[in-house]
């Protein structure tokens, strides 16, 4: 063969061997390539490249075959852990889907009659537990134990809780730092088994939410879902498929947890661009549907964008926040060919940076529905999809930290709770326990606002998993009658929000009232947008409803023993459908038992018979003192006795939902004296 090298001869330009039994290998180094002996040169080694050149030298290939098709998709059956122990929360099997606007839950078996059984809307009232997206486990576990937090999450009816997680942490599985407590020593995923079992126990379901791909010190957002440089493909998004394979495979087992949100805040993405590298709305499908073919019992969550080019300043005049974005899902909506029902958008929404000019406006705070109604706020509407907020919060005053102002976003806050109570919106509070300068926390805010923000938040609705359970078993009433967050206050609450105009700021945390009932809530107003279907059995709203009465862990106190349980009267279930359904508005508040004192008694009453006159003026007035001393002696009897009369009503009333005994409001852990020095653990807002 003309041209070809010999054995060991430079081939770079012939690209072929005179020897059969040879091939021409190139460095991978530089240009050269060489005649080799295919019997003894390893194909891919650090010296040669392979496959090597060989069109001169080596037998044509046979024609390959084609490749079969894929198998269709079929959902794998995944044995789901259902507690064995029938007084435990999800010891009742059940299913959540998402559509018609709606997350709804649907019992796999049931005993109750008059339609107890259908599938029902599932309210979330939610926290994110921040911190194993940087350290692997839940920060401030130096100052407080799990089972704190689980109590307060308990006592103060959250039903669902966002543990934000770290690729990177996932994926190596490495031992805990000092700092976190009880957890310290322990592998990152044996502590997070730890965490979503005993929240299991209190009735509690778990959203994991990839919020990081580094950890520690890179522990930071980062603007795509591959990292901080796009365009993101295959081999980018490995590390990010591969930790959420390890936890599917962990966790898809596991009754409490309820979904995957997929990446945390993708602010430098685009929407329905065409590129598949930036277009989140394409990752969201591709990605999506990989992680629930392997758990199709999750939930997706998948988060809005950033400004995408001015995008919302163009469609409220107010730019959002990392991931508030959803306005692509209205031209370009989402859709899971293979999982239908299974995506819920979960937009973030803050009230706090300065660059958006929510606080500058000089409507503030009467302008916000409209800017949500143009952001988010419209999707479920138009599309079917639900919406269910998956981070807001904020401080409630302003104040300084490390030498920054931050504002303070009581009126922003009040607002958002009252237009999410009003369209249904469920949401994930930022966060649970002190996390983020920008926004404190709830268990022990730094600035002293844990009693403020459970008032602002005792007017959302929460479903009650461990209601729902029993009623299934047709064992509890429906709704359970609610019961204070915090100790009464003096003055009433602020009225639900009317459009345009938002709810008044909240009152001052007051004392409690002298021993009289309380003055009912005036009637919600209508929604503003389309109506609201009644709340479900299970569900309770303003204000929040009794905790769940099982509680397995080592508390102060032991728990009360279960209730005997009761009769369940019918309820108005509202089933899932290919279209949006119309139903009627949400109920006003339950009123509250009023003890009205009697009318005031006549001065003189009629003289019974054989009873003499009087027979002088002064004697005259006598009896009519004597008379009206008898008449108020019997009407402040009376009035006790309706006052006991209500009393064991209401008592009886909570015992036969499960309220437990004691102060309903929670005993909060003394003020934390600030760090100066305390660092954020997360950037921007979580």
């Amino acid at each position: 063969m003309s041209g070809c090298a010999s054995r060991y001869q430079n081939c770079l330009q012939s690209r072929c061997c005179v020897d059969a039994s040879d091939a021409c290998f190139k460095r991978p180094t530089r240009e050269y390539a060489q005649c080799r002996p295919l019997a003894t040169t390893e194909c891919g080694d650090e010296n040669w490249l392979c496959p090597c050149w060989s069109s001169g030298c080596l037998p044509p290939s046979p024609p390959s075959r084609p490749s079969p098709p894929p198998p269709p998709f079929r959902p794998t059956s995944i044995a789901v852990l259902w507690s064995d122990n029938s007084s435990e929360p999800f010891s009742e099997p059940f299913v959540l889907s998402a559509s018609n606007s709606s997350i709804w839950i649907e019992p796999l078996r049931c005993d109750a009659d008059n339609g107890g059984c259908a599938a029902q809307p599932f309210m979330i009232r939610g926290t994110s537990w921040s911190g194993a997206q940087e350290h692997g486990c839940v920060h401030e576990l130096w100052r407080y134990s799990v089972a704190e937090y689980l109590a307060f999450l308990e006592r103060n009816a959250f039903n669902a809780v966002r543990l934000p997680l770290s690729a990177s942490l996932v994926s190596s599985n490495a031992a805990l730092p000092a700092t976190c407590g009880e957890y310290a020593g322990r592998l990152t995923l044996d502590a997070l088994d730890d965490l979503i079992l005993r929240l299991q126990r209190i009735g509690v379901l778990v959203l994991l939410d990839m919020h990081t791909l580094g950890e520690g010190g890179s522990a930071s957002n980062t603007p795509f879902w591959c990292g901080e440089d796009a365009p993101c493909d295959e081999a980018s998004e490995r590390p990010l498929m591969a930790a959420w394979g390890l936890l599917a495979a962990r966790y898809c087992s596991r009754p409490n947890v309820m979904g995957a949100d997929l990446f945390n805040e993708p602010y430098g993405a685009t929407w329905a661009s065409g590129d598949r590298g930036t277009d989140w709305d394409q990752a969201v499908k591709r990605l999506g549907q990989r992680l629930l073919d392997q758990c199709p019992r999750w939930l997706l969550f998948a988060q809005g964008i950033g400004n995408n080019g001015g995008q919302c300043v163009a469609a409220s005049g107010y730019g959002c926040t990392w991931a508030e974005n959803l306005l692509g899902q209205l031209s370009a909506p989402i859709r899971l060919a293979r999982h239908p029902n299974r995506l819920v958008l979960s937009p973030h929404v803050y009230g706090h940076h300065p660059n958006m000019g929510y606080t500058d406006a000089p409507n503030f705070p009467h302008q916000c529905p409209s800017v949500w109604q143009a952001h988010w706020a419209s999707v479920p509407t138009a599309t079917g999809v639900p919406l269910v907020i998956g981070e807001w919060g904020g401080l409630c005053n302003a104040t300084v930290f490390g030498g920054s102002a931050i504002l303070g976003t009581s009126s922003w806050q009040s607002t958002l709770v009252h237009f999410l109570h009003e369209r249904r919106i469920g949401w994930f509070y930022w966060t649970l326990n002190d996390n983020s300068f920008r926004t404190g926390s709830l268990f022990d805010d730094y600035t002293g606002a844990t009693e403020a923000k459970l008032r602002l938040l005792s007017i959302a609705a929460s479903t009650s998993i461990v209601t729902l359970q029993r009623g299934w078993k047709g064992q509890v009433p429906t709704s359970p009658p609610p019961s204070p967050l915090l100790p009464p206050s003096s003055s009433p609450s602020p009225p639900p929000l009317r459009s345009p105009s938002p709810p008044p700021p909240l009152p001052p945390p007051s004392p409690p009232p002298p021993l009289r009932p309380p003055v009912p809530p005036p009637p919600s107003s209508p929604p503003l947008t389309p109506p609201s279907p009644r709340p479900s059995v299970g569900e309770s709203s303003s204000p929040l409803p009794p905790p769940p009465m099982h509680h397995t862990l080592p508390l102060s106190a032991p728990p009360s023993p279960p209730p005997p349980a009761e009769a369940l009267p019918t309820a108005s279930p509202h089933p899932p459908s290919s279209a949006p359904v119309a139903t009627p508005p949400l109920d006003p508040p339950p009123a509250t038992l009023l003890l009205e004192p009697p009318p005031h008694p006549p001065l003189t009453t009629r003289p019974q018979p054989g009873t003499p006159l009087p027979s002088s003026p002064e004697q005259s007035l006598e009896a009519n003192g004597n008379t009206l001393s008898w008449i108020v002696m019997g009407a402040a009897v009376s009035a006790l006795a309706v006052m006991a009369l209500a009393v064991s009503l209401s008592t009886r009333s909570r015992r036969a939902v499960g309220e437990k005994r004691g102060p309903p409001w929670h005993k909060f852990p003394p003020e934390v004296t600030v760090d100066p020095g305390k660092v954020e653990m997360t950037s921007s807002t979580g």
